[in-house]
């Protein structure tokens, strides 16, 4: 009772002190207020008696009695403001000793509040630092699930479900998402003590600093998947079929309508396989629940990009030197010559610095002309058609097809590059055909079929004319000849002309009324003489030189109908 009664004397000690000071602090300022009002009394008292006092006789003496009432004045304030700062600082002197007083006593309360609260928030960090030694701290992550709180078993509970619906999602570049699923590859969960290590491992005193920066740190489980079945699994995927292979292609300079300008790089989708397969094991042996294949680098990638200043820097002597385009119409293929083939054929100067040389210039164009008269040269060549009767043949074209004039067209297309000129022309030919591509024979043609001695005339797809004919005996000197030809001269009436003998005289000299001839000196013409009629075996009897011997009617409608440079192709 003694006790409570002390100690709540001290603490009422700090209260009744202030209330002390506050009582001296007023009943200073009153003391300070009366001495001020008795000051300013008597200084009223004295100026009323000077009023009722009759005035000097001299101004002076007036003046004189004035200063003095004036310094009386000031000395009487000096001094009740002097006594109020002698009072005022012994107030604060009080004031600062309790202050004092009562600080001590707060500290010796606070040590001993502050030891027991120490001694409190000990127990509590051991008490949670042994709670972390079994269960996994903050930040603790499991394939991605947080685990901070488990235990061990409750980990590994937590493992097993998540294998057990485990899928791995693959994202590639420009394909949709791809998922594995982990049932189709039998993944999952290896059980073991390796979660346990791990937990045991945690320095659970440290527990207040993963509170506060938790991180991610990642808690390893053993899994294991069947290495065939993710094999034919990933057959399957779109993002390894030969389909989805689209190869890079480097940023580079291109020849368009606008002119000179640099195309963008295509990244291309194909993929670096191996370390692509490599990269997906990684992650289903991690647990991962996705993977991207093109953030992760195992595409195929180009080696120059569009904003490669090299680029920049050969637009402008492109074009300077290389501006020009050439189209060829051939039938209705399109083939153009322009800056994307000339820009090649530019040279680097001893400065560095690209420029046309026109020696290698004009050998390029050279070589450009004699490979486009190989590809696109049809006379010489063989043909391969489907006969009237059914039958494929095949015949050599001796004097039909095209053939480019390589001089002439050497000439032009010089002119037209160096002059930076866009035309669209044909080339220059020596020989033209019908029609262009595979079967240049077009529909206009003579078909001779020396097995079935007989022959068609078709005319813009239509057969205009068919006759039986005798051919050219087959002795091997008398044959007529296998071959594509066409009409190079026609005659009406004509007089035909054997070879010459020893002795100057032809073999023989015969008129016939129509002449059309299509191989050097052979071709067709009526023949008169032949009285057992065409066609069938004759020939083999009474056969010709060599030319194809028509009945008269035949022969006239064929010459009426015939056109120039009519191709005539002649099968066995």
């Amino acid at each position: 009772m003694e006790e409570g009664r002390r100690r709540r004397r001290r603490e009422a000690q700090p209260q009744k002190q202030s209330i002390e000071r506050k009582q001296l602090l007023a009943k200073a300022q009153k003391q300070v207020q009366k001495q001020m009002q008795k000051q300013q009394s008597k200084a009223a008292q004295r100026q009323q008696n000077k009023a009722a006092v009759p005035k000097p006789a001299k101004a002076a003496q007036t003046k004189q009695a004035q200063a003095r009432q004036n310094r009386q004045t000031a000395a009487q304030q000096n001094a009740v403001q002097q006594n109020g700062r002698v009072r005022r600082r012994q107030v604060e002197q009080q004031t600062q000793m309790l202050r004092r007083q009562q600080s001590d006593r707060l500290y010796g309360i606070l040590k001993k509040a502050g030891i027991a609260a120490g001694v409190v928030l000990a127990a509590i960090y051991v008490g949670i630092s042994i709670y972390y030694s079994g269960h996994f701290m903050k930040g603790s992550y499991m394939n991605g699930v947080d685990i901070s709180g488990m235990t061990a078993e409750e980990a590994k509970e937590q493992a097993r479900e998540q294998m057990a619906a485990y899928t791995l999602t693959i994202h590639a570049r420009e394909l949709g998402d791809e998922v594995i699923g982990g049932s189709s590859i039998d993944y999952v969960y290896q059980e073991n003590d390796n979660v346990s290590k791990q937990l045991s491992s945690q320095l659970s005193f440290l527990w207040i600093f993963r509170s506060l920066f938790p991180g991610n740190h990642p808690v390893e489980i053993d899994t294991s998947y069947d290495n065939a079945l993710l094999s034919q699994r990933l057959q399957t995927l779109s993002a390894f079929s030969e389909e989805s292979q689209r190869a890079p292609v480097d940023a580079h300079i291109e020849f368009g309508k606008e002119g000179f300008e640099v195309v963008p790089e295509d990244e291309g989708t194909t993929l670096k396989a191996d370390e692509a397969i490599q990269l997906i094991r990684e992650a289903l042996d991690l647990g991962l629940r996705e993977v991207d294949l093109d953030e992760s680098g195992v595409y195929e990638t180009v080696t120059v990009r569009q904003d490669d200043p090299s680029l920049m820097e050969k637009i402008k002597p492109y074009t300077e030197y290389a501006n020009a385009s050439v189209t060829y119409l051939m039938g209705n293929e399109r083939v153009v010559l322009d800056g994307n083939t000339l820009k090649d054929w530019l040279t680097v100067d001893a400065d560095g610095n690209l420029t046309r040389d026109d020696e290698v210039f004009k050998q390029k164009l050279q070589t450009y002309v004699e490979v486009f008269a190989s590809k696109y040269d049809t006379i010489d060549t063989y043909r391969t058609m489907t006969s009237t009767n059914g039958e494929r043949k095949t015949a050599y074209a001796y004097e039909y097809g095209w053939q480019v004039d390589q001089e002439a067209e050497l000439a032009q297309l010089t002119e037209e590059i160096l002059g930076g000129k866009f035309v669209e022309r044909e080339p220059n030919y020596s020989s033209t055909a019908h029609g262009h591509g595979e079967n240049d024979l077009g529909n206009s043609y003579i078909e001779v079929d020396l097995g079935y001695q007989h022959m068609y005339y078709y005319m813009d797809g239509q057969m205009v004319f068919e006759s039986a004919f005798i051919s050219g005996k087959p002795d091997g000197e008398h044959d007529t000849h296998v071959g594509i030809f066409k009409i190079h001269n026609m005659e009406s009436p004509s007089v035909l002309t054997g070879e010459m003998r020893t002795d100057g005289t032809p073999e023989y000299q015969t008129t016939v009324q129509y002449w059309i001839a299509f191989d050097g000196g052979i071709g067709f013409h009526d023949a008169t003489w032949q009285t057992m009629g065409f066609g069938g075996d004759l020939y083999l009897s009474v056969g010709s030189h060599g030319c194809i011997n028509l009945p008269l009617d035949a022969a006239a409608e064929l010459y009426s109908i015939i056109r120039w440079e009519d191709p005539v192709v002649v099968i066995q």
